[in-house]
Formats: C-alpha cells, structure tokens, sequence
C-alpha cells in the first residue's frame, strides 16, 4: 500500500469515528439492532532501533589554507617592485616584491670597508705585539674589533637578502596590501600567500562542555552554504589547550578534504563533529513523536490491538529521528504513520507497508 492510500484509509477511518460519535440520540434510538462496534485506525508500525550513539557537536567556522603565510620586509624602505597580483599562482623561491635597494645596499658598502679596516688594524696590531711594541691587550682590542667588523657585514647582509620577498613554497597569493612607491615599515605586511603543501583546513571556536567531548582524530563532516549539496569530510587534527582569552572558546582544527572543489579563503563552514563519547538511546522516525515538551515527549505501541501511550524521555534529535534516553527500552516498534489520530485505548488495525 502506497502512502497516498494510506493517508485515504486513515482520513476514512478518523472521519467515520466522527460520525458515529456525532450521530444523534434520536437517530440512534431508530435504528433497530445491536449498538456498532467502535471503528479501528489503520496504522504503521516502525521499529525502534537501539544503538550507542551521541548528540552531533554542530559548530560554524572559516575555511583557510593550512600554511597562510603573511610576507613583509625586514627593514624599512620604499617599495620599489611588487610582481604580482592577488590570485596569481606562484613558485617556491619566486621574487615577488623588492624594496629599494638604495639604503640597504649603502649599509652593506659601510659593514664591507669597516672589516677591511678592522682586518688591517688587526694586522698591524698583531705585528706590533710580537715585536713588543704594544701591550697585549692592545692586539686584542684590535681583535675584537675585528669580530665587530664580521658581524656588522653579517647583518647588513641580511638585511640585504630580506628586502626582497621570495615565494617560500607553491601557492597563490590572497592578498597585496602594498603598491609600488609606498613607504613600509620593517614587518609591516605586504602580501598574504597559501601554500599549497598543507592543504585546506576550517577552524572553529568549541565551548568547553564541547571541547571535552571532542578527540584528536575524530571525523567530522563539512559544508559550505556557498557551495550547495556537497558534504566535505574532515579529520580533527589540532586542539587548543587553553581558551581563548577574546572569545572563551576552545580553537579547534579540522583538516578537510576538498574533493577537487575550489575552496576559497574565508568561507563560512558549517561542521559536525562526532563526539568521543557515546550513549545508549533508541532511535525513532520524528513522525512517531505526538507530544514533545522540552525532554519529554510520548509515543503509541500496540498492544493487543489498541494504542497505549508511551512516556519517554528525548535526549536529542538527529536529522529525521528522535534519540530516546528512557521508555523504549523493551520496547520493539511503536505507531509511525497514523500516531497523531490515537488517543489512549485506541483501536488499530496494523496496515503493512
């Protein structure tokens, strides 16, 4: 029997209960015979399945590069290039962007010329010292000098090697904040690139009664409200240790698989997250549900051929079903189809699928 006629059968049933209960006393009083028997309303019965099972940890996050890396210069300056766009694909090693060269190259010039003097007059120094002409804290003096003088060329080079911005592995750049001309200061942030080598990750912010139910390596499930109909898996791969002091939450990272779709930084995420620990519910469709108050609610067994009402208590619902904490526990299949329409005591008639 198809639902269309069930639906029939059950709308005739309810609607013959109507009439019998609203014929008249002079009416009945016409009619010769014994009294009719009460009309039963067809159902169908779905059964309950017992399962360990948890509530599903729903929580929203952004999707971002595992490997997000902010570039910017070591030493002040004006830019003098920047090569590339936002969107563009990049090379590991790659120059993206240069300051001007102007001032740290002066500097280099200065380091290089003050170790050759340093190297000269530790020469010297040491020349005099062995013909005892100078005191030996001279010659060391001189040498110290002379350790200065290397690492002042150190450092100026350096500075040299980072005033240019190479594209530390495969990516794409997400952000240019700097154009040519403007003056930046040492770490200010000129481009935003995602590495490719680490993948796509979301992150969400857990309260803690979430937090502690949530396990290393856990599966979860993801989706995209800008990408329509396409579920993500995702491992749970990093957890902090401490809250948050902004937010009081607990960062949680989830390393998600992409499926060849374009991921795109900043996309809003909606996850599930399977809880480490489990408990023992029995799950029923919704429709069987004829009351609900907060945690409590009822359905309708059959027993004997009439409807008997069903306390339960409703631990949480999990798509299309209802997970039950208590009341079903020798319970095999309670009322689906046709459970609005009993009341206590009712008749039934057991209509299979």
């Amino acid at each position: 029997m198809n639902d269309s006629a069930f639906r029939q059968l059950v709308l005739a049933g309810a609607l013959a209960t109507s009439a019998l209960a609203g014929t008249g006393c002079d009416e009945r009083a016409a009619v010769a015979g014994p009294a009719p028997q009460a009309e039963s309303t067809p159902v169908k019965l779905v059964s309950v399945r017992h399962e360990r099972a948890a509530r599903p940890l729903v929580a929203v996050g952004v999707a971002e590069g595992k490997r997000d890396v902010s570039l910017s210069f070591k030493v002040g300056g004006v830019v003098a290039s920047v090569n590339v766009e936002e969107g563009a694909e990049v090379k590991k090693g790659q120059v993206l962007a240069r300051v001007d060269q102007t001032e740290v190259a002066g500097a280099l010039v200065q380091a290089r010329e003050s170790l050759a003097k340093a190297e000269r007059d530790e020469k010297r120094a040491r020349s005099f010292h062995d013909s005892g002409v100078i005191p030996v804290a001279d010659l060391e003096n001189a040498k110290t000098a002379l350790e200065v003088a290397r690492a002042g060329v150190a450092v100026a080079g350096f500075n040299a090697a980072h005033a240019v911005i190479t594209a530390p592995e495969d990516g794409v750049v997400e952000h240019r904040s700097v154009e040519v001309g403007e003056v930046v200061g040492p770490g200010a942030p000129v481009l935003s690139v995602r590495g490719k080598s680490q993948g796509w990750v979301v992150r969400v912010g857990l309260a803690d009664r979430d937090a502690v139910d949530v396990a290393l390596g856990g599966s979860a499930r993801v989706t995209f409200d800008a990408i329509d109909g396409t579920v993500f898996e995702a491992t749970v791969t990093q957890m902090a240790e401490r809250a948050s002091p902004r937010t009081g939450t607990f960062e949680t990272e989830l390393s998600v698989d992409p499926k060849g779709a374009k991921l795109l930084s900043g996309l809003v995420a909606k996850v599930t997250i399977e809880r480490a620990r489990r408990q023992s519910v029995a799950l029923v469709p919704a429709r069987a549900l004829v009351e609900g108050n907060g945690r409590s609610g009822a359905v309708f067994a059959v027993v004997d051929g009439a409807a008997r009402r069903v306390p339960i208590e409703v631990a949480y619902l999990a798509g299309d079903d209802v997970a039950v904490l208590h009341g079903l526990e020798s319970i095999e299949s309670v009322v689906g189809d046709g459970a609005p329409f009993l009341r206590e005591g009712s008749l039934v008639t057991v209509v299979t699928p």
